[in-house]
């Protein structure tokens, strides 16, 4: 009845689409509710094992690969290193072999499988299936990666941002409410953000919506690969702390040599231990990210922004004061309502669990304008 209610299907459209999810292992009985009168009705639960989904996230710097049920819960994970400067050609080779592991690991059959999630940083192209952002050699502009990898693994794949896909697992996976409007502030190489709007995730027109990285903060600023002058990722992004230490010269204690996300961790890690030096490196970039998350929330009006990405794995503590503060004061409608601020369940996964979550929402609740709940 309640199906039929929020549907507006009758009642034996209903029973005949139940019946047949039922068959097909998507959906199963489990008793009955209690009697109000009239006939009992029949309880139903979603089977989150008849089905499973694979998200990967490409980044210079690590390939994390997830398996996920139909509940979004975490099967199987796996991290490789990065595509570095690797021909985008080797990487679908390696990715598809690492699938194969990664399914023989969990025990899940290509039967089972609903497609794969591939993301990485913006820009995007999501109706051609590329990527190719600043970072990324140029080899990779312009190259085919989902007809590529779709042919390799013989599965339906996706392509779409890593901040975007960040939002949409985070807003899958549930909150205590459902917010209206949710951001994902994403930091890994660099800051961008993923947006969910009435359950809806906002795209533009090549799924790039959401840049907030690449928002103008010095007029008079450094110049940015992306073209535009003074962006806030030049500032704020961990491999902008890492080179603020090293021209200041900050004592790594013989970490030199590891990736920026990496010596960016151990500063994260010392400034939460009250070092003074670490404390001076983060302080700068938490509160360019807290101007950014400002200007996000007071242009979408948000009532919810979830901190998700390695960058705020470790150092999610020295970023989350300074970002509530500065909206308490300075969001536009404080006082009509509030903006809760909080962290990811897993922020160094967060854009592998929300491309599986994107094949998912794709595959078994479809809808035209992108994601809902």
């Amino acid at each position: 009845m309640e199906i039929a209610q929020a549907t507006g299907l009758t009642r034996a459209a209903v029973s005949n689409i139940v019946r047949a999810l039922i068959d097909d292992g998507l959906v199963r009985e489990v008793g009955f509710a209690q009697s109000t009168g009239g006939k009992r009705r029949t309880m139903l639960q979603i089977s989150p094992e008849a089905r499973c989904a694979v998200g990967v996230h490409v980044s210079m710097t690590g390939v994390t690969y997830v398996v996920t049920n139909m509940a979004g819960g975490m099967l199987g994970r796996k991290r490789t290193r990065g595509i570095g400067y690797e021909h985008p050609t080797t990487v679908v080779a390696e990715i598809a072999n690492e699938f194969d592991l990664l399914l023989a690991q969990v025990g899940a059959t290509r039967e089972s499988l609903v497609g794969v999630g591939i993301v990485a940083a913006g820009p995007i192209d999501h109706h051609a299936g590329t990527v190719g952002g600043p970072a990324m050699p140029k080899s990779w502009r312009g190259f085919p990666l989902r007809d590529r990898l779709s042919e390799a693994l013989g599965l339906r794949v996706l392509v779409d941002k890593d901040a975007t896909a960040a939002a949409v697992g985070e807003f899958w996976a549930g909150h205590d409410y459902s917010p209206l409007a949710f951001a994902c502030l994403y930091m890994d190489e660099g800051v961008g953000s993923g947006i969910v709007i009435n359950g809806v995730a906002l795209r533009g027109s090549a799924s790039n919506a959401g840049e907030i990285g690449h928002v103008c903060i010095d007029t008079h600023g450094k110049r940015c690969e992306c073209g535009n002058t003074g962006c806030l990722e030049l500032y704020a992004a961990p491999s902008a702390v890492v080179a603020e230490a090293r021209r200041s010269g900050f004592d790594f204690a013989g970490a030199e040599a590891g990736s920026d996300m990496r010596l960016f961790d151990e500063i994260a890690r010392r400034a939460i231990r009250q070092d003074p030096a670490a404390a001076a490196l983060i302080a700068p970039s938490a509160a360019a990210i807290a101007e950014g998350a400002v200007t996000l929330a007071n242009v979408v009006d948000l009532d919810l922004i979830v901190l998700a990405g390695p960058g705020f794995a470790v150092a999610g503590a020295l970023y989350i004061d300074a970002i509530r503060a500065a909206i308490s004061r300075r969001f536009f409608a404080r006082r009509v309502h509030d903006v809760e601020v909080r962290y990811s369940r897993s922020p160094r996964d967060a854009a592998a669990l929300g491309a599986s979550a994107l094949v998912l929402q794709e595959t078994l609740a479809p809808r035209a304008a992108g994601v809902h709940r």
